[in-house]
């Protein structure tokens, strides 16, 4: 075996995790209305930078509960996370705090949306994982901006597929 093919096997055996498409479900609880039944579902790209920074956009659909669930808004936004594990190789578990800031569009009015949230990315092979979040967003009106706000506290689920180009 030749220092060529010595580094191309370490090449394929490495895996850097550099891309990664994400498929959510969320579940807000609101404080000011009580709880009221609804879900999110959406996705999101994100770059994983050095491991340690993953940045992207994200789309949700939000669907309130009645006698079906009905399209009530959808909101799109700017998605990252640092991770407190490098998130390289053969790693199984990797902890990380998010930040998101997007905007909320129902269909009365446009909201700023920002949240926090604390994530764990439980691998289940060698690029895929599934994601549990805690997390709390606020969502204030642009006309009335701090003024009136929404307060939820969000758990999400989510499976992603990280990927690379070489």
């Amino acid at each position: 075996m030749g220092v060529g093919e010595s580094f191309a096997n370490k090449k394929y055996r490495y895996i850097k995790r550099e891309h990664g498409v994400r498929f959510q479900g969320n579940i807000p609880m609101s404080f000011n209305q009580g709880f009221a039944l609804s879900a999110n579902l959406g996705g999101a790209y994100a770059y994983n930078w050095k491991g340690y920074l993953e940045i992207g956009p994200y789309f949700n659909l939000n669907l309130e509960a009645g006698q079906t669930f009905e399209l009530s808004s959808w909101s799109i936004g700017l998605l990252g996370e640092y991770n407190f594990i490098k998130n390289r190789g053969k790693r199984k578990f990797i902890p990380s705090l998010g930040l998101t800031v997007g905007a909320d569009k129902s269909f009365d009015f446009p909201n700023l949306a920002m949240g926090v949230h604390s994530s764990l990315k439980i691998f289940v092979g060698k690029r895929t994982a599934f994601i549990t979040s805690l997390g709390y967003s606020l969502h204030t009106p642009f006309n009335e901006i701090f003024r009136v706000m929404q307060h939820h506290v969000d758990v999400m689920m989510a499976f992603s597929y990280y990927f690379d180009f070489y």
